[in-house]
């Protein structure tokens, strides 16, 4: 478990191989005329028929030509939908999805609507608002829609800061305001810790053979050029352990403690990237992923008061795992 991989077979449980996954414009504001723009995400190569600044560092040889345009196909008008709220591409907004047997139709208030085919290897543009900047329109789609293109490739997203030590990752999970960048920001600051931080906001995270592994080729939003992880680098670093962060106002006590396999479950359910969008399929699937995962990787609650002049001690805590 010391390694870390690099260009073995990185493939997660169940993917198959095939072509690209493939993100087609319906909008002539984003057709290019070209062959289109590969990039090498979370370990999947994703064709757009657009460019995307933001994952310029994840460039691969484009195909000679495009991939054949099929219809864009739509979802049933009576097709079941969940809404959720949230933070994305600088505002509070609502997203919906409405699935059916071959698609899901996502809405992304005030930016965009896409549709994704269940085999996850098709995306469609249906339109976009007009007027919006190419890095809003780029952020709204590595939002929810790369999200549910990756839960379909068995790739599941979480909220977490992650850092690398001897191969091995070590991610924290937590609401937001808990504490995960500073103290993944401290670990890799420090000249004794052999950490590296190689996520900051989203870890995507598979099953790979017999292992559970970090997929860190994702852009961090919040990150510099320079703090981005290589992508040279790796391209999936099992896990070590997983820590769930519970900040204290009442005990200057810090304590890494097991988390029952529900608890720690439950803390991973509610840590997951777009999880409010997932129907009974991927929620069925998000779940087998994470009892598995539980059982591979220990997930733990760290305790510690939430404020800076104690992460020393919580750095010399983490040192110990």
């Amino acid at each position: 478990m010391g390694e870390v991989f690099g260009e073995g077979d990185t493939r997660p449980r169940g993917r198959r191989e095939g072509q690209l996954i493939r993100f087609f414009a319906t909008e002539d504001c984003l057709r290019q005329g070209t062959a289109g723009f590969v990039y090498r995400i979370a370990g999947q190569a994703l064709w757009f028929e657009w460019p995307m600044q933001v994952l310029n560092g994840y460039v691969m040889q484009a195909p000679a030509s495009a991939p054949q345009r099929e219809p864009c196909p739509g979802v049933e008008p009576d097709a079941p939908e969940v809404t959720v709220t949230g933070w994305l591409a600088g505002a509070n907004r609502r997203v919906t999805c409405r699935y059916d047997q071959s698609v899901y139709e996502l809405d992304l208030t005030g930016l965009m609507r896409l549709v994704v085919t269940r085999t996850g290897n098709s995306v469609y543009c249906r339109a976009t608002e007009q007027g919006l900047k190419p890095s809003v329109l780029e952020e709204a789609v590595l939002g929810p829609p790369i999200t549910i293109v990756l839960a379909l490739q068995d790739i599941w997203c979480l909220h977490a800061s992650a850092l690398v030590r001897d191969g091995q990752a070590i991610l924290f999970l937590g609401a937001s305001g808990r504490g995960k960048s500073t103290l993944a920001a401290y670990c890799r600051s420090r000249s004794d810790t052999g950490f590296h931080r190689i996520t900051d906001d989203i870890v995507p995270c598979a099953l790979i053979g017999s292992r559970a592994c970090a997929m860190p080729h994702f852009p961090q939003l919040k990150l510099c050029a320079s703090d981005q992880y290589s992508p040279d680098a790796p391209v999936a670093v099992p896990m070590k352990a997983i820590l769930i962060l519970r900040p204290t106002l009442d005990s200057p006590e810090i304590a890494i403690e097991p988390l029952p396999s529900l608890a720690g479950v439950k803390a991973l359910i509610d840590q997951t990237v777009a999880v409010g969008l997932f129907d009974r399929v991927l929620h069925l699937r998000h779940l087998r992923f994470l009892a598995a995962l539980s059982g591979l990787v220990p997930v733990y609650q760290l305790l510690y008061p939430h404020n800076y002049g104690c992460l020393p001690k919580v750095y010399r805590a983490l040192a110990g795992l």
